[in-house]
């Protein structure tokens, strides 16, 4: 690189810099806050559910205890997905 392309580049980043420093602050959407705030709630509820389970699979000592950790659905068994 030569000395001007040096000069060139390094100016154009400068601008650029000073450009993204002087946008305006985005206002927070409460919309978006609400809704970040739910399904983190409702992330953090499906963790604790899991951890509960693992625990009590890693706690089971026979098939009888496996299968009380994971309750049968209260409409049956899902039906398998179709063959092709």
């Amino acid at each position: 690189m030569n000395r001007r392309t040096v000069i060139l580049s390094i100016s154009l980043a400068a601008a650029l810099f000073s450009l993204s420093a002087c946008s305006p602050a985005v206002r927070p959407d409460p919309v978006f806050e609400r809704r970040k705030a739910e399904l983190l709630s409702r992330v953090e509820n499906r963790i604790r559910h899991l951890q509960d389970d693992k625990a009590c699979i890693e706690a089971a000592q026979n098939h009888y205890e496996l299968q009380r950790c994971r309750p049968a659905r209260p409409d049956g068994p899902p039906e398998p997905p179709p063959r092709y």
